[in-house]
């Protein structure tokens, strides 16, 4: 009972991330198309080259990745908390968050490089958001750890299957 009380107050905690997300992209979207000009590290931008469209589209990418990835994690801890570890629900949800946080990563990978052609810096793999836990390489690290479990508990689905059978 203690355990189904904790994932319940997990998928809270998990439920107003994900709220709380979505309602600071509609805001800074809404913020950005209302002051009409692109701000890049700084740097104002009223004409759209390829470099400054491509930027766009990671960040979409990143943001939507995460947000997909957000969603699926708060879709793993209502099927956890209904005691359903082998459905198939379960096991895709596993799936699409190791995926959405492999995609995030190499979307913020991307815009980071971008964003210092277009402002002319140089960044490197070592510095800023390249160690630590908020890390491209951890995030693509947690991602496929989701897809192993995925594996994992498809192979666990599978033998439970068997034995299910043969009894």
């Amino acid at each position: 009972m203690r355990l189904l009380k904790s994932i319940d107050y997990l998928k809270l905690k998990i439920n107003l991330f994900f709220c709380g997300q979505v309602l600071l992209m509609l805001f800074s979207t809404a913020f950005t198309l209302y002051n009409g000009s692109l701000n890049i590290g700084g740097q104002g931008f009223d004409n759209l080259s390829f470099t400054i469209v491509l930027y766009m589209i990671f960040i979409l990418m990143g943001v939507t990745s995460f947000l997909i990835a957000i969603f699926h994690i708060k879709e793993l801890a209502s099927s956890f908390s209904q005691n359903q570890l082998f459905n198939d629900n379960t096991l895709r949800h596993m799936k699409m968050i190791g995926y959405g946080f492999i995609i995030y990563s190499v979307a913020e990978f991307f815009k980071v490089s971008l964003s210092d052609i277009i402002n002319g810096t140089s960044h490197t793999w070592v510095s800023g958001n390249f160690l630590g836990f908020n890390s491209g390489w951890f995030q693509i690290t947690l991602g496929l750890l989701f897809i192993f479990m995925n594996n994992v508990l498809n192979d666990v689905k599978e033998l439970k299957q068997e034995n299910d059978l043969t009894i």
